[in-house]
């Protein structure tokens, strides 16, 4: 305990909102909680001095037979907890939740991106996209528009616009997969993949915005239910569309905006009326988007147009 109390003049009580562990005892000693009925995945000054006082009675580590306890934590189960009391005793730790994930890895990662000035995340977008064979062309004509939309938008969130680039290089990952319904593969990669230098909670959003990138809203409603992620889906989305002929073409001049009047989120595009004559096929599209949006009660016009019958018509 003599080890913590100098860093603990440092890190009181006040100095922070949550405490997380790394180490395996904290994994260790959450599952035992969780097993025995005691705590739900966290662990708390109450389980520590329970099992202490278990440890204590049994008298041997051979004795030790702890629900939820690994046989290879068995030997050193006790000197972990004891170093793990006097951490919650100096420190004033009333909850403590087991990191997902290498804690001491993404911090050693952080670390030396900060050192070589570069981040890792980019290395780790540029392996997935490298294995998935991707069409990196594609991929990066949908990152760049979709950044240019999101701050047409007026967001200047690096680290928003950093993951919705990310998620636009790999929003056809799911294609190594299946061609078909290629989005919800990609989704799936996203989520689970092993990715050096994300936190878990980056690689949700991510995987929301790539399962979200086309069809039907309802399957990332949960996340309608922030502005931001609706302007970052809005992005991906119409870069998707705009890049739908796989070639980098001139665009004309767009204006973008959302609005949510009470609860209603309101998209309006403007765009050059003839540039919308020439290519059919995006105004059909941009219709169909329009319904996509009206199926989870927001609208969006193409100057100042309305969705009629399936046709922009009369101005809203």
């Amino acid at each position: 305990q003599a080890e913590f109390i100098e860093a603990a003049r440092q890190f009181g009580p006040r100095t922070w909102d949550a405490a997380y562990g790394s180490a395996g005892t904290i994994s260790a000693v959450a599952d035992i909680g969780t097993a025995s009925g005691l705590t739900n995945g966290v662990v708390t000054p109450a389980l520590l001095k329970r099992l202490r006082t278990e440890l204590v009675e049994l008298g041997a580590v051979q004795s030790i037979r702890l629900p939820g306890l690994k046989e290879d934590r068995r030997e050193v189960i006790a000197g972990g907890i004891a170093v793990l009391s006097a951490v919650f005793e100096t420190f004033g730790v009333r909850q403590m939740t087991p990191a997902l994930g290498a804690l001491r890895v993404g911090l050693l990662y952080d670390l030396l991106d900060r050192k070589n000035q570069q981040d890792v995340r980019d290395k780790t977008v540029a392996a997935i996209v490298k294995r998935s064979d991707v069409d990196k062309q594609q991929a990066a004509r949908v990152a760049a528009l979709a950044d240019t939309f999101l701050v047409t938008m007026g967001v200047d969130d690096q680290n928003a616009r950093k993951l919705l680039q990310w998620a636009a290089m790999l929003h056809e990952t799911g294609k190594l997969i299946s061609p078909s319904r290629y989005h919800r593969h990609s989704e799936y990669i996203v989520r689970n993949a092993d990715m050096p230098g994300f936190s878990r909670a980056d690689q949700k959003r991510m995987a929301t915005l790539v399962l979200g990138q086309r069809g039907n809203l309802g399957k990332v409603r949960e996340a309608l239910a922030d502005p931001l992620m609706v302007r970052m889906l809005i992005a991906l989305r119409l870069a998707v569309i705009t890049a739908q002929a796989r070639r980098t073409t001139k665009l004309p001049e767009w204006s973008l905006g959302v609005k949510a009047p009470g609860a209603r989120t309101c998209i309006e595009i403007g765009i050059d009326p003839a540039w919308i004559a020439r290519h059919p096929l995006s105004a059909f599209l941009f219709a169909e988007e329009a319904r996509m949006w009206e199926r989870v009660g927001a609208s969006l016009t193409l100057n100042g147009r309305a969705l009629v019958d399936g046709r922009f018509g009369v101005g809203a």
